[in-house]
C-alpha cells in the first residue's frame, strides 16, 4: 500500500453544527464539504441561487463555491464532512470536466428525499468510517465511498441540467461564476480587484454591485475569503513558518501577512496555529 494514502493531509473530518454556529454564516472553502440536515430546516444560498435545506437531505459543496445560511429553524442541526484539498485532488484526477460541471449544480431540494436514499447511505458510511481512526485502510476506503457518492450525485443531477442553457457570457450568473473561478486560480497571486475586472472585461463598480446584489459581499471580501481559507490550511496542514506562508500568498513580508490575517480572523497566525493545530 502506498504510504501517502495514510498521511494526515489526505484525511477528512466530521463536525456537527447547530443554529448558533451557522446563523448568517458564509461557507467559502478551499476544502470540499458534504452537508446533511439532521434536524430542522434552513433557507440557504448557493452562489446566487436560493434553496431549501430540509431534514434528511444532503448536498455537495465543492471548493470555491460559496454557501450562505440565510435563515434556519431554532432546532436546525447539520453534520458536515470536510475533505482536505489533497484528499479531493486524488478524486478529481479520475473525473473529467463535464462530470464536475454537472455535480457542481447539485442542491438539497433538487430531487426529493426519495431519490437521495443512495447518496444518504454513502454519507452515513463516511460518518461511520470517520470514527475508525486506527483503521489501516480508512482513508482509502473513504476515497472509494466518496467517489461512489459523487457518481450518485451525478446520476441524480444530470437529469436536471442536460436541458439547461449555458448562461450568456455577459449574464450575471456567468460573470459571478467566472469571478469565483478566477479567485480560485489567482488569489494566491492577485488581491487587487483591477486584475479581476480586467479579466472579466467589466468595471469595478459593476463587479461591486454584482457581488453585493448576489452574495451580500464586496469583491474584496470575496477575494479575502479565498486567501484566508488557503492561509488557514497552510497554518494547520503544512510545515511552513509564517514568513514562508506570507511568501506563498504574495505578501511583501511576514508583518503585512500577520496584520491581514488578524484583521480578517480576529487573531494572529501564530495564535490560530496554536489554538487549532
Amino acid at each position: 500500500m502506498s504510504k501517502r494514502i495514510a498521511e494526515p493531509d489526505y484525511n477528512y473530518s466530521l463536525e456537527t453544527l447547530h443554529k448558533e454556529d451557522v446563523a448568517d454564516k458564509i461557507f467559502f472553502e478551499t476544502d470540499v464539504l458534504i452537508l446533511k440536515c439532521m434536524e430542522g430546516n434552513a433557507k440557504i444560498q448557493i452562489v446566487s441561487e436560493e434553496h431549501q435545506f430540509e431534514t434528511g437531505t444532503n448536498f455537495l459543496l465543492l471548493d470555491g463555491v460559496m454557501l450562505k445560511i440565510l435563515s434556519c429553524s431554532n432546532d436546525f442541526t447539520m453534520n458536515v464532512l470536510r475533505f482536505s484539498p489533497n484528499f479531493f485532488n486524488e478524486i478529481y484526477a479520475v473525473l473529467d470536466s463535464n462530470f464536475i460541471n454537472v455535480i457542481v449544480q447539485n442542491a438539497p431540494d433538487l430531487y426529493g428525499k426519495e431519490k437521495m436514499k443512495m447518496s444518504d447511505s454513502f454519507f452515513e458510511q463516511l460518518c461511520s468510517l470517520n470514527s475508525l481512526k486506527g483503521h489501516a485502510f480508512r482513508d482509502k476506503m473513504a476515497m472509494n465511498i466518496t467517489q461512489n457518492y459523487l457518481y450518485e450525485i451525478y446520476e441524480q443531477t444530470c437529469g436536471y441540467t442536460d436541458n439547461e442553457s449555458v448562461p450568456a457570457s455577459d449574464s450575471k450568473d456567468y460573470l459571478l461564476d467566472k469571478f469565483f473561478d478566477l479567485c480560485t486560480e489567482y488569489h494566491t497571486v492577485h488581491r487587487n480587484i483591477d486584475f479581476y475586472t480586467e479579466k472579466l472585461n467589466i468595471t469595478g463598480r459593476y463587479l461591486f454591485k454584482l457581488c453585493k446584489e448576489r452574495m451580500q459581499m464586496t469583491p474584496k471580501e470575496s477575494i479575502n475569503y479565498f486567501v484566508i481559507g488557503t492561509a488557514k490550511r497552510m497554518l494547520l496542514s503544512d510545515d511552513l513558518n509564517n514568513q514562508q506562508i506570507a511568501d506563498n500568498l504574495n505578501f511583501p513580508d511576514q508583518s503585512t501577512f500577520g496584520q491581514f490575517f488578524k484583521r480578517n480572523v480576529g487573531m494572529s497566525p501564530s495564535e490560530f496555529r496554536k489554538k487549532y493545530k
